[in-house]
């Protein structure tokens, strides 16, 4: 499962990696509940491939970001129940759980993603 992040930052210490493949780096915690499917989270993110190359960035574009859970690509959208407001964390999300084989999004087919991810809000 973890395969496709070797010779990244997977050996990172801190990633544990869930049963679906996806891995979580918390780097804070944050404080409150963690977002539910049909929360709408404001988050500032980056978005790379495995090499390094970033696809997105938030904070690039301006204010943070508005989502609603549920939108987002799986590994994201999984990511977001490890975090709570004021939390930050690394997902390292394979393309299953990412843009698949198709890719999509300036993605290309089958690459690996890491987000980084800070949670400002909540807002069910």
């Amino acid at each position: 499962m973890r395969g496709w992040l070797y010779g990244t930052r997977s050996s990172a210490p801190g990633v544990e990696w869930q049963s679906s493949g996806l891995g979580i780096r918390l780097i804070a915690p944050g404080v409150g509940a963690a977002p539910k499917s049909t929360d709408r989270v404001r988050v500032h993110y980056v978005c790379s491939i495995k090499d390094g190359t970033v696809i997105d960035d938030s904070r690039k574009k301006g204010p943070p970001a508005d989502l609603v859970v549920k939108t987002l690509i799986a590994g994201w959208a999984e990511g977001m129940t490890a975090l709570k407001p004021g939390g930050k964390a690394e997902f390292f999300i394979p393309p299953s759980l990412g843009y698949g084989t198709m890719g999509g999004g300036g993605v290309p087919a089958g690459a690996g993603l890491i987000f980084e991810v800070e949670l400002m809000a909540v807002n069910p």
